[in-house]
């Protein structure tokens, strides 16, 4: 294992689903959409929607096929279970939520087909998607003419809120604040660090955001490699960034690049660390690199000692019978209750849905350290900062905080 200096600004890191209103109160317990901590509010469903009838239909876009199925599938698990939760409660509102999910397959083209389709014709008042930067980019333009808010649980380009497009919103953090942890880490702990990436607007956005990082710090990555998703094999960049002298690699790709990277590193007997965007904070990393993953660090957005995020896993694994491997189902969990947020600011009228949102201030949900916290505006859509990013190393195919990190 890495010996990781400790940083300033880093700190330490069954409920049945049936009983969740009664057991669990509100998984978020003072942390997300209607229950901030500190704010003395009441949960989403009690004030502004008190007497409210009718369903709110929200749209889901995300990667529901494929061998990268696990970006879309986990945070449909928990949006899915923050929607029982909200419809489970008492006596609050006649309101119901529903969710209607739609397969984007990791592409541009079918992210705008399945906008389209969940706005046309289910009339959805809000979108949660996509997950994959690119196909969030793809939507933006369907959402945005509709007038339907979509916030997207896990994407990270720059320019999907620089500058802001009043439609779209984030939930999870920007590639800038993303590549300046990583720098931070990478540049204390090893001399040459290399990156690999792939070629979408989600390896080209981290690779620019990370030579950014490097050179605020006076460093520079010793070398930059680029490889198409279908790509089979990643010997001739690794064989590259060994011949550069890299120490570490920083990975901006999904679970099953980075699997092939681990795979193919040790074919080579290059011991480079490699060093993980959140995308390799996915149970396919470790499970397709069959043992190669070993040691690798990832940036996670779980604290499993938070006690919001206690809750959620006891909710999760009453339903799924298995504790959530990362941040990501929470992700869409926390989404559903910031929608749940925004129709209470204005009144439960759906309509009014993309203000209620752009108003909210200070929202805790799961993800993230206690601190981490949601604040938009008319000017800023963007959602959890730097105390949302924790690192973790992936240690018999879980995920462990790293030590003094």
């Amino acid at each position: 294992m890495t010996t990781v200096r400790r940083f300033h600004w880093l700190a330490p890191l069954t409920l049945a689903v049936t009983l969740l209103a009664a057991a669990c109160g509100d998984t978020r317990s003072n942390a997300g959409g209607g229950g901030q901590a500190g704010s003395g509010k009441e949960p989403s469903s009690a004030k502004g929607c008190q007497g409210k009838s009718g369903t709110i239909k929200i749209g889901y876009v995300g990667t529901l096929s494929g061998p990268a199925s696990f970006l879309g599938q986990a945070p449909l698990e928990g949006a899915e279970l923050a929607v029982k939760e909200l419809n489970d409660r008492d006596g609050k509102s006649d309101l119901t939520y529903r969710i209607v999910p739609e397969d984007d397959a990791i592409d541009p083209a079918r992210g705008v087909a399945a906008a389209q389709k969940l706005i046309n014709q289910d009339g959805v008042d809000v979108i949660i998607g996509a997950a994959h930067s690119g196909v969030s980019q793809a939507m933006l333009g369907v959402t945005q003419q509709a007038g339907i808010p979509q916030i997207s649980p896990l994407s990270a380009l720059n320019s999907l809120t620089d500058p802001v497009t009043p439609s779209f919103f984030r939930l999870w953090n920007k590639d800038a604040v993303i590549a300046a942890t990583l720098a931070d880490f990478a540049t204390e702990n090893f001399e040459k660090v290399g990156l690999l990436y792939e070629t979408t607007a989600f390896g080209q956005g981290g690779k620019d955001a990370l030579t950014a990082a490097f050179t605020k710090k006076g460093k520079k990555l010793v070398g930059a490699e680029a490889f198409d998703l279908n790509a089979q094999d990643l010997t001739p960049q690794l064989s590259k960034l060994r011949t550069a002298g890299a120490e570490a690699i920083i990975v901006q790709s999904q679970g099953p690049q980075a699997a092939l990277t681990a795979k193919n590193l040790k074919q080579l007997g290059y011991e480079a660390k490699i060093l993980g965007h959140p995308g390799l904070a996915q149970e396919g990393f470790p499970k397709l690199a069959a043992g190669a993953a070993e040691g690798a660090i990832v940036i996670d957005g779980l604290d499993r000692d938070k006690p919001a995020a206690k809750k959620f896993i006891e909710t999760y694994m009453a339903a799924h019978g298995r504790e959530p491997f990362s941040f990501y189902p929470a992700t869409g969990y926390d989404a559903v209750h910031l929608i749940a947020e925004g129709l209470e600011a204005v009144g439960c009228e759906a309509g009014d849905l993309r203000e209620g949102i752009e108003s909210i201030k200070g929202f805790r949900g799961v993800v993230g350290r206690e601190t981490a916290e949601i604040s938009f505006g008319s000017d800023d859509h963007d959602g959890y900062g730097q105390e949302a990013l924790l690192f973790k190393e992936i240690r018999n195919g879980q995920l462990v905080p790293v030590a003094g990190a």
